[in-house]
């Protein structure tokens, strides 16, 4: 019955079973989550500050995966349940979850469409209906934006430059999925490493380029904090990475997996982020890889005529490459 009226929503239930006091109130379902946390990620504050009276759940409870209630709440709800939730003082702002994740690093993560991969994952998984237009699609229900960071960033307690498990900081999440905005204040504060290094050797720089989001690496670019010709740890660059994108979604488009419109937007967004990369006098298009290649003789072999064309009308390539 509690997770009923936790689920509808319905507080006149949940206060008849608080009041008769034989309801664990804190009891976790079978992924450790307890009706707080559920509560929270949906942020319906009616019935967590009705749960946060009753003085009978943990605000800051893990589940099966080290989340917690602000984690949850930072990723999909709006910045008033995240502000409730610190003001409260008994959660921890920075806990890490089972993969070294804290609620900041799920705060950056929108899934914004500017990211072809996004896209392209969200329409090989039968989460976009076809024949809508790219630019109207929400992948999933989330209330969490600019705000819900902001909140985080403003109550001095959230690391800017925490890593999980794999070296990510949140930094790195937002240039790999999120929008232009969520980077900029990111940018704003002057504790975040904007080239910090993941285990991979990758910055965030690096992987805006490789998972083609146009928005995040057009932000970087034009900040000149960042340095524009990152490389891996195997001496790898992001420009080699973001060619083999257009191999991917070319491959894509020969299976006839995209419908027609998704196939076109794309189509120009990649072009768009490549020409973007052209244009910039800090990005380099004359160095060799670690096997001796350059970008331009990686696209001849790669990506065929198109891509090649523009690399070489830009003039920041040699044609002599490939005679």
């Amino acid at each position: 019955m509690l997770s009923q009226a936790i689920q509808n929503s319905d507080t006149s239930t949940l206060k008849l079973l608080i009041g008769s006091g034989k309801v664990d109130l804190d009891r976790p379902d079978d992924e450790g989550r307890t009706p707080f946390s559920r509560a929270a990620e949906h942020s319906d504050r009616s019935i967590m500050k009705l749960l946060i009276d009753s003085g009978g759940v943990n605000l800051d409870s893990k589940d099966k995966n080290g989340r917690t209630p602000l984690s949850y709440a930072a990723q999909y709800s709006d910045a008033s349940t995240v502000k409730l939730l610190v003001d409260s003082g008994t959660v921890d702002v920075d806990s890490k979850d089972n993969q070294g994740r804290t609620p900041l690093s799920y705060a950056v993560q929108h899934m914004d469409l500017s990211n072809l991969i996004s896209l392209v994952r969200l329409w090989c998984d039968d989460e976009v209906e076809p024949g809508l237009n790219p630019n109207n699609i929400v992948p999933r229900r989330s209330l969490a934006g600019t705000s819900t960071l902001k909140t985080l960033i403003d109550c001095g307690k959230a690391d800017p430059n925490s890593r999980d498990t794999h070296g990510q900081t949140p930094l790195a999440y937002a240039a790999e999925c999120s929008d232009a905005a969520t980077i900029r204040l990111l940018l704003e504060s002057p504790l975040v490493d904007v080239d910090a290094k993941d285990n991979a050797g990758r910055t965030p720089f690096f992987e805006a380029i490789a998972s083609g989001n146009f928005a995040a690496a057009e932000v970087l670019l034009n900040s000149k904090m960042v340095n524009h010709n990152p490389r891996d740890n195997h001496g790898y660059a992001p420009l080699f990475e973001f060619l083999d994108l257009y191999t991917y979604l070319e491959t894509l488009n020969d299976d006839q997996v995209l419908e027609w419109n998704i196939e076109e937007i794309v189509k120009t967004g990649y072009n768009r982020l490549l020409k973007l990369l052209l244009r910039s006098n800090d990005v380099s298009f004359d160095f060799r890889d670690h096997l001796g290649q350059t970008p331009l003789s990686y696209a001849a072999e790669e990506c065929g005529y198109y891509v090649v064309r523009l690399m070489i009308e830009s003039g920041k390539v040699d044609p002599a490459e490939l005679l």
